[in-house]
């Protein structure tokens, strides 16, 4: 490196810190809902955010040229495709005249997937992500913990509104990190990343989730088989090590349910039974699927681009939010929904917002990551990578983070599609020690 480079890493820390920070103090923003912060000032907040970050994706551009570059050649084609899309879905979204504020949403979600993808393929930058992360997951321990006694009841309606609820979105990030426990050496770490996981699997139950709770379940078992996939253990020694992973995280979560219910008061035996009913009773799986206004809002939009034509160009950022026929036809429905944060079904955001191009652009390369496991297996962390990757496209067909309150998540989704398309991806790379639980 040049003698600049310390300099220049040292203002990528930084921006990426004060980013880390505004978002947090966002979402924590919560807590004091009685100070009723206006929509400029949030849209203030969020705004400054995503200027610190795209600063330090700049900067880590510029210095990723002087190290030999950022991607390899067969990596351009995605960058470019990715470039393409947020041009056309600009310039859609302004020529429709969306709402500026919807547009910013959606804007906003597409640059930070893209600036953490510039960021995830320079390796350095892992290490400035995992310091800021770590402080992240011990400050959502924290502020998650701090808001339970606030929930007044675990019926689904209270618990949805609680400012739990609205605080989870800082544990999301663990989803990725739950990974990379072989790789921590301080014990504090891991305490801190297993307490966030505990607490997250806690909450699901609080708020009768089956998306997350299925996330968490497939996610336990591909880390498992990641981590014993090196060694090639006996079937024996792979089942004793899937039994060990979930007594580590069953005996802290029964604990937690205890003392939740002896000290907060909530009755958590009665939110097992809800979770169990939307699971397997008359609010199951298959009957969401079938008349769930989520899904009917999927048909109304399909049909919608296809009769117009729009499904080639899309609708552009800030389209589809608060349209008068698709808001008519969803109350008719006996639901109301206004905002992308109610419509989960993320495989049709794409398609909605940036149509042909950003579909098949952001499919295709899901799909080239996935068929190239061969060119990833013999490196940990790149598998790693791939796995949260892969796990985010197939969630993706019940679930939305495109938009909406998930930019951390984003983050890490984001840099480890960068570090898959990046340099030397196939080889070695570690965030610490080989101390595995």
């Amino acid at each position: 490196m040049n003698k600049g480079s310390p300099k220049k890493e040292r203002w990528i820390l930084l921006f990426l810190g004060l980013s880390f920070a505004i978002y947090a103090l966002f979402h924590t923003s919560v807590f004091f809902e009685e100070l009723s912060l206006t929509a400029p000032v949030t849209l203030t907040m969020t705004a400054l955010g995503l200027g610190f970050f795209c600063l330090a994706a700049v900067i880590s551009t510029g210095m990723s040229k002087e190290e030999g570059g950022l991607f390899p050649a067969e990596s351009h084609k995605w960058v470019v495709l990715f470039v393409l899309s947020i041009l056309l879905m600009s310039a859609v979204g302004l020529y429709l005249n969306n709402p500026i504020g919807l547009f910013y949403m959606d804007f906003e979600g597409v640059i930070i997937l893209f600036g953490s993808i510039l960021l995830g393929a320079r390796r350095k930058n892992w290490e400035h992500i995992d310091k800021l992360v770590i402080l992240l997951l011990a400050y959502a321990v924290i502020v998650n913990i701090l808001s339970l006694p606030f929930i007044k009841s675990i019926d689904r309606v209270v618990t949805e509104s609680s400012v739990t609820n609205k605080l989870q979105v800082l544990l999301y990030p663990v989803l990725f990190y739950i990974y990379l426990f072989k790789y921590r050496v301080r014990r504090l770490d891991k305490l801190i990343i297993m307490g966030a996981f505990v607490i997250f699997i806690i909450e699901q139950i609080l708020f009768q989730k089956r998306m997350p709770s299925m996330r968490i379940i497939f996610t336990l078992l591909v880390m498992t088989y990641l981590q014993n996939i090196t060694t090639r253990p006996s079937f024996w020694a792979y089942l004793g090590s899937i039994i060990k992973r979930v007594m580590l995280f069953f005996i802290p979560v029964v604990v937690g349910v205890l003392i939740i219910s002896s000290t907060v008061g909530l009755k958590m035996s009665d939110s097992l039974q809800m979770f169990n009913e939307r699971v397997t009773g008359k609010y199951g799986f298959v009957r969401n699927i079938i008349y769930d206004g989520r899904v009917y809002i999927t048909y109304v939009v399909i049909q919608d681009l296809v009769s117009d034509y729009s499904f080639i160009l899309g609708k552009g950022f800030g389209g589809y939010i608060i349209d008068s026929r698709l808001h008519y036809f969803v109350e008719a429905e006996g639901g109301l929904f206004n905002g992308t944060s109610s419509i989960e079904i993320g495989h049709t955001w794409p398609p909605w917002k940036g149509g042909l191009l950003f579909w098949i652009s952001i499919n295709a390369l899901y799909l080239s990551l996935a068929f190239s496991f061969r060119k990833y297996k013999n490196a940990y962390f790149s598998m790693v990578c791939w796995a949260f990757v892969l796990t985010h496209f197939i969630f993706l067909f019940g679930d939305n983070v495109w938009t909406g309150p998930h930019q951390f998540y984003l983050i890490l989704l984001g840099a480890a599609i960068g570090h898959l398309l990046g340099h030397n991806s196939y080889k070695k790379f570690d965030l610490g020690g080989r101390l595995a639980l």
